[in-house]
């Protein structure tokens, strides 16, 4: 073992061929989709299809991939709060080193790589790819994901510098007298946030500079800090579309030690701010994808969790009848480790907690006017409602289950 991979060697021939033969799939569908749709876009005539396939072709290729135990979780509750501030997930490993393996071959495949803001607060993921050399041919090189962090308000990327969430319109703040940068450990992430989030986040590190100044003309500091914003600017003069150009945030500190060299520590993050959906107020999925396509040039883009992203972009995907005008899906592919365990469904956190697969409807009644003619019982109203369900529910093609390790992968197309 390296690293928490498994060393794949010459006596591994039959996981080496499992898991080039999942990802080469993958990274078939990723061609093949941008090549039909392109096709799709300019052989239609149609304004509105015509608009859809504008819209997948401004949007990376979306994989969710995550691991769950046998029963459908994905983590352990470690608090029994009902607080969502003070509940927090175990990071645990559940899959086994070659599927552990398969994730990072399928990291090295994508473009960038999604996390949610509770999970970046909770697991300070790393969200590289981390192969041993053992497990990778001289055909392809070894290239790290972008990071990408959903983080509506900012919240968890306060708690993780300040180690609090500190509102400026609050008279009475306390001007934190720290920055704890080594608490984030992704390699120059981006901050999918709400403009007015990067902009208060803004003013709070101007305020915690100022204070700094201050205290520093006082007394010597064990510390000095240095925050240096870079803004792109719209070269069109585009003054409504500016507030959604990225902003590039170095965080230096060094450290000033009597007996030792000075150290200097650097943390660069990227917030991009983002629409807000006007139904659920938290980050609009559809303009995420469209801001990291056209800002990063994200052409596939992997979502690893936690359970409320992995159910917000299935939520996207559902059909609603009751829409004139069908929106496009955003997931392309799901890659899904299933590992021989259960958790329970008192610890257990589902993986698809926040999908409803009944959004949309204006009511939950369901028609009960379809009689069954062989049989008036009251059987017909599940009947009913089990249609209803059935046309609903989500469903991948392609399909194919492969086993690794002690571990089965999913894979399907949407």
């Amino acid at each position: 073992m390296q690293n928490g991979l498994a060393k794949i060697s010459s006596t591994d021939d039959e996981t080496t061929v499992k898991i080039k033969s999942i990802t080469t799939q993958l990274s078939s569908m990723m061609k093949d989709k941008r090549r039909i749709d392109k096709r799709k876009y300019q052989q239609n005539d149609d304004d509105d299809i015509q608009q859809q396939s504008a819209d997948i072709l401004s949007r990376p290729f979306v994989t969710l991939a995550y691991a769950q135990t046998l029963d459908g979780m994905l983590a352990a509750i470690t608090s029994d709060q009902t607080d969502a501030l003070t509940k927090s997930t175990s990071n645990m490993l559940l899959s086994c080193p070659e599927s552990i393996t398969l994730t990072h071959h399928l990291r090295n495949i994508h473009d960038g790589i999604l996390v949610g803001g509770s999970t970046f607060l909770l697991d300070q993921p790393r969200l590289n790819c981390r192969l041993s050399t053992s497990s990778t041919s001289s055909s392809f090189s070894i290239e790290d994901p972008m990071p990408i962090v959903l983080d509506t308000h900012l919240n968890n990327l306060q708690r993780l510098l300040f180690d609090d969430i500190i509102s400026i319109e609050d008279n009475n703040m306390d001007i934190p007298e720290d920055i704890s940068i080594d608490n984030i450990k992704a390699h120059n992430p981006i901050i999918c946030c709400s403009s007015d989030a990067a902009k208060s986040f803004l003013d709070l590190l101007e305020l915690f500079q100022d204070q700094h100044e201050v205290t520093k003309r006082k007394k010597r500091n064990k510390k000095s800090y240095n925050i240096i914003v870079t803004k792109k600017i719209d070269e069109n003069g585009d003054v409504e579309n500016e507030i959604y150009l990225p902003i590039k945030i170095t965080l230096q500190v060094t450290t000033y030690n009597k007996k030792e060299d000075d150290t200097v520590e650097e943390l660069v993050v990227t917030l991009l701010p983002c629409q807000i959906h006007t139904t659920h107020k938290s980050l609009c999925l559809r303009h995420v994808l469209h801001q990291l396509y056209n800002q990063f040039n994200i052409l596939s883009l992997m979502v690893e969790g936690g359970s409320g992203i992995l159910s917000s972009f299935l939520n996207e995907c559902i059909v609603d009848e009751t829409k004139k005008k069908k929106s496009s899906k955003i997931v392309d592919c799901i890659c899904v480790t299933t590992t021989p365990k259960v958790i329970g469904g008192k610890w257990g956190l589902p993986v698809f907690r926040g999908l409803d697969i009944l959004s949309g409807r204006t009511d939950r009644t369901y028609d009960t006017s379809k009689k069954n003619k062989k049989d008036d019982k009251d059987t017909d109203v599940s009947e009913s409602f089990s249609d209803q369900m059935l046309n609903r529910m989500i469903t991948f093609k392609d399909c194919e289950f492969v086993s690794l390790g002690q571990d089965s992968i999913f894979l399907g197309r949407l």
